[in-house]
């Protein structure tokens, strides 16, 4: 399969984190992201990974773990690398590699409640099957990791500019406004 991600244009910020008081944000480049499209039952059998994935406001643990995507996406992160062998696979599953395409930015703190009633319709205390959902006007997966105070984006590669500009001028506002 043709690797296109020379072709993404890097994504150079002048700063990669953000900090505010009670607000810590950065990029995260380490971790792997697949598509994973079609059986999914199947390919959870293939990789030794089970459930759903977590949807928007869920939360994910350990290395590695599945987002749901729709209902017959996930995105695979940090896979075992047996079971994410890109293309089409005859148990009826199609992979496909993210890692260029989308970036990662992890926000934690105790603004962050601030941060995504700006960003987002999403109410936190309601879980949705699907951690798509608009943020910061562009369509992102959104869900917590590892604990209710770390927030994790998974971004098209083209609109992390955006994004962070809109963090930018937000972090500031935002956790200044409980103040």
């Amino acid at each position: 399969m043709l690797d296109l991600s020379a072709r993404w244009p890097s994504v150079a910020l002048a700063n990669p984190v953000l900090d505010a008081p009670g607000l810590h944000i950065a990029m995260r480049a380490d971790i792997g992201q697949h598509l994973v499209s079609g059986n999914l039952e199947n390919w959870n059998r293939r990789a030794g990974m089970s459930g759903d994935g977590v949807g928007a406001s869920g939360l994910a643990s350990g290395s590695a773990y599945t987002v749901r995507i729709a209902s017959d996406r996930i995105l695979a992160v940090n896979a075992p690398p047996d079971a994410v062998t890109a293309g089409w696979h005859p148990d009826g599953f199609a992979v496909t590699d993210m890692s260029a395409a989308l970036c990662v930015i992890d926000m934690q703190g105790e603004g962050l409640p601030q941060i995504i009633s700006r960003a987002t319709s999403l109410d936190p205390r309601k879980p949705s099957r699907s951690a798509n959902c608009e943020f910061a006007g562009v369509t992102a997966a959104i869900y917590h990791y590892g604990d209710r105070d770390t927030l994790r984006l998974h971004v098209d590669r083209s609109l992390v500019p955006h994004v962070w500009t809109w963090l930018t001028l937000n972090i500031t506002t935002a956790v200044g406004a409980d103040r």
